[in-house]
């Protein structure tokens, strides 16, 4: 059995509450800005974690993969609820919506970045590996990461990930009507398939380009990778 890192276990749990967060907080934002007041008078317009969290799918879910060893961490919040009939755009306001989970991811890991390259300029001969705040520097390097990989998962084009309705805006109506309703029905044994066969591996791609261009602009900053 492989032996299980709880400070590793902690790091990451913690990480991909505050990505998630983020992440739905931001649609019900957006909701708001499309002139949907739903999600914010359900109480999702907040940040605290209680708000947003799924037993299953933000705890136990994510626990049982981490303690297993699992390759690939999964987890997920409670959808906000939003009424597409309150949006100021039909067309593409659930696109905008969407979008605005996965981009918040991506703004976290960013900032989460620029904490990093402070850190390296200003702090790490100070705060150094086995220093008593130097598992913040791994609780940020961890959710830049989980981050990135949250946003690109949910930009994959299958209901119900965001880049389904993202991908609907572009389609014709009457198409987009067919697109949603298969989905509907299918789209969520096509993630589970997907999520089992490993496919969604993929996206590990461009998380370590996204990544990799981060810390190409470290290097240049610090004149040494993160």
């Amino acid at each position: 059995m492989k032996d299980i890192n709880i400070a590793q276990v902690v790091t990451d749990f913690i990480a991909l509450i505050l990505a998630l967060c983020l992440h739905e907080a931001a649609h019900a934002f957006a909701a708001k800005r499309q002139g949907d007041t739903t999600a914010e008078q359900m109480g999702r317009l907040t940040l605290n974690p209680i708000a947003h969290m799924d037993l299953f799918g933000t705890v136990l879910m994510p626990l049982a993969a981490m303690l297993s060893g699992f390759p690939f961490l999964f987890g997920w919040a409670k959808p906000v609820p939003v009424d597409p009939r309150n949006f100021k755009s039909r067309r593409w306001g659930h696109a905008l919506v969407a979008a605005a989970g996965p981009a918040s991811n991506l703004v976290l890991s960013f900032v989460c970045f620029v904490i990093l390259v402070l850190y390296g300029v200003f702090l790490s001969t100070v705060i150094g590996p086995g220093s008593f705040f130097y598992p913040l520097v791994t609780l940020i390097t961890q959710t830049m990461w989980i981050s990135t990989v949250l946003a690109f998962f949910n930009l994959i084009p299958i209901f119900p990930l965001d880049g389904g309705a993202v991908l609907g805006a572009f389609f014709t109506m009457s198409f987009r009507r067919k697109y949603e309703e298969f989905m509907s029905r299918f789209g969520f044994v096509i993630l589970l398939l997907f999520l089992v066969s490993g496919v969604f591996r993929i996206i590990i791609y461009p998380t370590r380009a996204y990544i990799g261009c981060l810390q190409y602009l470290a290097s240049l900053i610090l004149g040494q990778s993160l």
